[in-house]
C-alpha cells in the first residue's frame, strides 16, 4: 500500500511543479531594454549599428573580425553537436552491453 500512495504522492507533486514552472512561460516579465533617449535621439530612430556592416567603410580589422566570429560560430556550433551525438552513443552503448 505505501508503493501506491507514494507513487500518488510523487505525482502530484510532479504535476504541481509543472503548474508552477508554466507560469513563468505564461506570464512572462516585460524587458525594457531600449534607449531611454530614444524619442528626443533623432540618430536612434533608425536601426542601431547597421552602419558596421557596411562593406566599403569597414575596415580590414572589423572586416577579419567579422570572419573569425562567423567561423567559431559554426565550429562551436559542430563541436555542440559532435558532444550531443557522443554522449547519446555513450548512453545508449550501456543499455546495449557493448
Amino acid at each position: 500500500m505505501t508503493c501506491i500512495s507514494n507513487k500518488k504522492n510523487n505525482t502530484r507533486i510532479f504535476v504541481c511543479g509543472l503548474a508552477i514552472a508554466s507560469l513563468f512561460f505564461l506570464f512572462p516579465q516585460k524587458a525594457y531594454a531600449e534607449n531611454p533617449n530614444a524619442q528626443t535621439d533623432k540618430k536612434s530612430a533608425g536601426v542601431q549599428g547597421i552602419a558596421d556592416l557596411d562593406p566599403i567603410k569597414t575596415t580590414p580589422q572589423k572586416f577579419i573580425g567579422r570572419i573569425i566570429k562567423g567561423a567559431l560560430g559554426i565550429v562551436g556550433t559542430v563541436a555542440l553537436v559532435m558532444m550531443l551525438y557522443a554522449g547519446i552513443k555513450w548512453i545508449l552503448a550501456g543499455a546495449r552491453g557493448g
